[in-house]
């Protein structure tokens, strides 16, 4: 078992560092051993090489990576790390338009981290309005994207699935968040870090040290807490005296919370008293219901909508496609229900 799992942190480790090119020799060994990939994650891995192999850019380097990140995570695998790699290979890969960055800790895709300014920096030439709050930005130049890059406002993606918790489309729904805010009119204006997955304490402390304005959490709940992981990747609740003291550190920069996890409502009540925007869930949270409500509530922020117009425009697709759905998302600002 010990060999297993030396296996999997080499494999990642050689994923994080591939270039576009590398890819898919990585695809094709994780191919050759897909009998050990389980049966719940075969058709999303074959649309991922599907995809990769037809339409390689529709994504960019980072956006791939974090992608077969996410689906790797979530089981054990034995998979020797390929050597035979293209030389000297030159990627034409487009740069990045929603650019991903390295975090330093977890399953997290190559590259270096950029720091960005607080919400309610410096105003630049176009306002985006998260909240109440004017926020700034600057439309860029792709070729002067990497000097321009802490202008953009971070979304940290966070996510918990025991072994021992009944499994959740991670993937799906981080994919879904991706693609809406690469198809935005002000996709600039995002930096999508790189996700942290299976988290522990440990890796949430490190994570919010990355200062995002933005922290969307997707894993279960249960009232009391949420859950996140331990060391042996096995449910451990995180209290919501916890949750609070994690969050209330980083008030001043951070500025919406999703909480998406069932029954979430408390912890999302209680966070909300440091100034925050926090959607949590008064019920059980159906994965699908709830991966289309974070698809409205992105597409309506890489709009530049506000944080209330976003929540809006996300409930009106569940009212649509799911008018009996249990999933009764609540945003919560200062202590206080929003009725939208």
């Amino acid at each position: 078992m010990q060999k297993s799992n030396n296996m999997n942190e080499a494999f990642k480790k050689r994923l994080r560092e591939a270039t576009i090119n590398e890819i898919p020799a990585l695809l094709d060994a994780l191919d050759q051993y897909r009998d050990q990939i389980p049966s719940y994650e075969i058709a999303d891995f074959n649309r991922l090489k599907r995809e990769f192999i037809d339409q390689p850019n529709n994504f960019t380097l980072g956006g791939w990576l974090g992608r077969l990140l996410v689906l790797i995570n979530g089981f054990k695998f034995d998979v020797p790390v390929p050597t035979d790699f293209p030389k000297n290979a030159s990627s034409k890969h487009p740069k990045s338009t929603i650019t991903q960055h390295h975090s330093g800790s977890g399953d997290n895709v190559a590259g270096d981290k950029i720091m960005g300014d607080k919400v309610g920096g410096n105003k630049y030439n176009k306002q985006i309005n998260v909240g109440g709050n004017y926020i700034t930005n600057q439309y860029v130049n792709p070729d002067q994207q990497e000097n321009k890059a802490a202008t953009k406002q971070k979304i940290l993606f966070l996510s918990a699935n025991p072994m021992d918790t009944d499994r959740l489309q991670i993937d799906r729904e981080y994919r879904t968040i991706q693609k809406r805010l690469e198809s935005s009119s002000q996709r600039t204006a995002f930096e999508l870090l790189n996700p942290s997955l299976s988290v522990t304490v440990e890796d949430l402390i490190k994570a919010m040290n990355q200062k995002p304005e933005i922290v969307h959490f997707t894993g279960h709940g249960g009232g009391e807490g949420i859950l996140i992981t331990n060391a042996l990747n096995e449910a451990q609740m995180m209290p919501t005296s916890a949750v609070k003291r994690l969050f209330g550190q980083h008030q001043d920069s951070t500025r919406l919370i999703i909480l998406n996890a069932c029954y979430s409502a408390e912890q999302a009540e209680e966070v909300s008293k440091f100034g925050i925007y926090v959607v949590g869930m008064h019920d059980v949270a159906d994965d699908s219901e709830s991966i289309s409500f974070a698809g409205g509530l992105y597409s309506g922020l890489g709009e530049g909508k506000n944080v209330k117009q976003a929540f809006v425009d996300a409930m009106i697709i569940i009212e649509t496609y799911y008018p009996h759905s249990s999933l009764q998302p609540e945003i919560w600002y200062e202590g206080e229900k929003l009725r939208l």
